[in-house]
């Protein structure tokens, strides 16, 4: 995923990276928009994949996880 979304799951949810429904009701979870290659050589059945934290942290996304906290906010 080039660009991800922090979302929080109100239902359970597949994950596309681990192939199983493991975004449970209240988990936060990343969202993105996958486009097909630029040679058309691969078909994408479902464009907006949802990527579980397990898998995130996993493949060095896990940053996108963290919430700026209001101190640091402020002092920004």
């Amino acid at each position: 995923m080039a660009s991800a979304i922090l979302r929080r799951a109100r239902k359970v949810h597949w994950c596309a990276v681990c192939d199983r429904y493991s975004i449970g009701a209240g988990d936060l979870y990343l969202v993105g928009t996958c486009f097909p290659s630029e040679d058309g050589m691969g078909e994408i059945a479902h464009p907006v994949q949802r990527e579980c934290r397990e898998c995130a942290e996993r493949y060095g996304r896990g940053d996108r996880f963290t919430q700026p906290t209001e101190e640091a906010k402020t002092n920004a």
